[in-house]
């Protein structure tokens, strides 16, 4: 037995069904593997493998089986030589190092029609857009010896010229510029065409996001007989998608309660790829848990709002720089207050790669703070940040990832210096980084996600307030006033992105000390942990299952990660073409007890729309 009865026993196993894995007797498969098991055979070089059903025999109880498959191996066939006519010396050598058959060893007919598309991937990377292989039929491919145990491969080749860009020519574009297509074709006169770099120009214009059909076709013009080369000309078809959408979207969040929105989305603004997009959004909270004690037993209810307008420019000044601005409007509820925010950006962006781009951001909040409980978050506030931000983004699908990761690092700096508030004992001036990373691999039919995110904020304004004798100013808790301390809008909070689940907002933004860090004035430092593994299971495109813990703290003054509380539970996602809807539900690996008859609650449910 030439593969091996140990080979055979492995591949039988690992290939296996769930109920033979389980050491139940599973007809089916056991039929199923005679295929696998030729296809094996075939891939050592004996073609002529002869393999019996399987015989299955019951023991005395019929509780037992044996079974039992016939197998005729034949002559195993050796790889004499492969022939690639018309192939320069180098680009053969770099061929036969690179595919999976190989002179010398058994001949693979299995993985021969991988092998020729790879060569002739290899041929076309060379310049050699329009080669052809002339014996695509697999007796003139293969050629054996009488006895039928040696056989040499022999591949016939149109090569033809190398083919470079001469020109292009854009079709379909009604309301696109044809500026906004040029600037991606990105071909050079008398650059090489390549079917590498052609896939490259497909996916530049699909990521565009105007068209819904595109077609990508090489003519080759020959000047003259004599020439070196192909000229080619590239005829760019596009199909415009519709560049109007006004969407309504009435909904429920756990953390929001019941939602109402609507968008209006010009795509295509001005046909240069510019987006203007209109958001309004309103929302009622069904659940007063996450106020605090004053605002939760009183129950005021307020009509939330949001509206949005914003506006992107993929090539700003003619430049590689897209900007975003933006000018929001909004009433929210906090935890302490209730807020308006009137709110406006600018942000520019650089791809420095496919995957990695850096930005940087500014934004002026003005806010007026109102039914607040604690004399701090009381009156108007105003940010001005400056926010730079590197990220590396190696996923290989952005909505619905199952592969890579991602790493995001930003540092927020607030400072009267981007005019921020300069009031005796109310500066606002701070630094606040952030880093958020995302992994993603699959293992066992299963994808693993991995959330890893970190913050710390440091408070700069921390002059001592003196009054008009040049005395220190005490506050309330007894020490020393400083001249500005972070504001509880900017503040850490395990919400959003990074909730952990099986928590209200209330019981995971409290610190050690039992308070929550609304209560506490920061005027020092403060830090966040939070951490997700989540294995998911994919039933299909639409629909996936999962099982997650969560881990999560907030911190003011000295991080202690070894406080970290955790939750964990199972969930169910459905997928849609703009992110996954979970339904979670988490529990506590650890209640607190804070009197014989109050307790944390056990779990909780959480709706959310792809946070993670």
């Amino acid at each position: 037995n030439l593969v091996g009865k140990d080979k055979i026993l492995k591949l039988f196993f690992n290939k296996s069904s769930p109920l033979t894995k389980n050491n139940y007797l599973d007809k089916n498969y056991l039929n199923s593997f005679k295929t696998i098991l030729e296809e094996e055979y075939y891939k050592q070089g004996f073609l002529f493998v002869e393999i019996s059903d399987p015989l299955i025999s019951f023991g005395g109880d019929e509780k037992k089986a044996s079974v039992v498959y016939s197998i005729k191996e034949g002559s195993q066939i050796l790889l004499k030589d492969i022939i690639l006519k018309n192939i320069p010396r180098a680009l053969r050598l770099k061929i036969l190092s690179s595919i999976k058959n190989k002179i010398g060893n058994p001949l693979n007919v299995v993985e021969i029609k991988d092998d020729l598309n790879f060569i002739l991937n290899l041929v076309k990377e060379d310049g050699y857009y329009f080669a052809k292989i002339k014996n695509l039929d697999l007796k003139s491919l293969v050629q054996y010896t009488s006895d039928y145990k040696s056989a040499i491969i022999y591949i016939d080749f149109e090569l033809e010229k190398k083919s470079v860009f001469e020109s292009f020519l854009i079709t379909g574009n009604r309301k696109t510029k044809r500026e906004v297509i040029v600037r991606e074709v990105k071909f050079k006169k008398g650059e090489m065409i390549t079917p590498r770099k052609m896939a490259a120009l497909r996916e530049r214009l699909s990521s565009l996001g105007l068209f819904s059909a595109i077609t990508l076709t090489p003519y080759k013009v020959e000047k003259s007989s004599e020439e070196k080369f192909y000229y080619v000309d590239l005829v760019v078809g596009v199909k415009e998608r519709n560049s109007i959408q006004l969407t309504l979207a009435p909904g429920y969040r756990t953390d929001i309660g019941v939602k109402l929105s609507t968008e209006l989305k010009f795509s295509n603004f001005q046909g240069m790829n510019r987006s203007l997009i209109v958001k309004a959004q309103t929302n009622q909270r069904l659940d007063f848990s996450n106020l605090d004690e004053r605002r939760l037993k009183e129950e005021k209810r307020l009509l939330e709002y949001s509206l949005k307008t914003s506006f992107f420019e993929p090539y700003f000044l003619d430049t590689r720089l897209a900007f975003e601005g933006t000018a929001v409007a909004s009433r929210k509820r906090q935890r302490g207050f209730d807020a308006d925010f009137l709110k406006t950006s600018m942000q520019i962006t650089r791809n420095l790669s496919s995957k990695l781009s850096y930005s940087l951001r500014y934004q002026l909040e003005a806010i007026n703070q109102f039914d607040a409980t604690l004399d701090k978050d009381k009156g108007f506030v105003r940010i001005g940040a400056i926010t730079p931000s590197l990220t590396y983004d190696f996923r290989e699908n952005k909505i619905n990832p199952q592969r890579g990761g991602v790493i995001g690092l930003s540092a927020e700096f607030a400072s009267p210096t981007f005019f921020s508030m300069k009031a005796e004992g109310k500066e606002v001036n701070y630094v606040k980084l952030i880093s958020r990373n995302r992994y993603y691999f699959n293992a066992m039919g299963w994808v693993y996600a991995c959330s890893l995110s970190f913050g710390y904020q440091k408070n700069l304004a921390t002059d001592v307030l003196v009054d008009s004798y040049g005395m220190p100013v005490v506050d309330t808790d007894g020490s020393y006033k400083f001249k500005g301390f972070i504001p509880s809008i900017k503040v850490f909070s395990l919400s959003g992105i990074d909730n952990v689940r099986g928590f209200t907002p209330n019981e995971i933004n409290k610190l050690d000390t039992g308070e929550n860090i609304g209560e506490v004035v920061v005027k020092d430092k403060a830090f966040f942990s939070n951490l997700k593994f989540e294995p998911r299971y994919y039933f299909s495109d639409q629909f996936a299952f999962s099982l997650f813990v969560d881990g999560g703290r907030l911190y003011v003054g000295e991080f202690n990660p070894l406080t970290m509380r955790f939750g964990a539970g199972v969930g169910v996602k459905l997928l849609t073409p703009v992110g996954s809807l979970d339904f979670d539900y988490g529990v506590k690996l650890k209640r607190k007890v804070f009197s014989s008859s109050q307790k944390e609650e056990f779990g909780r449910f959480h709706l959310s729309i792809g946070f993670f």
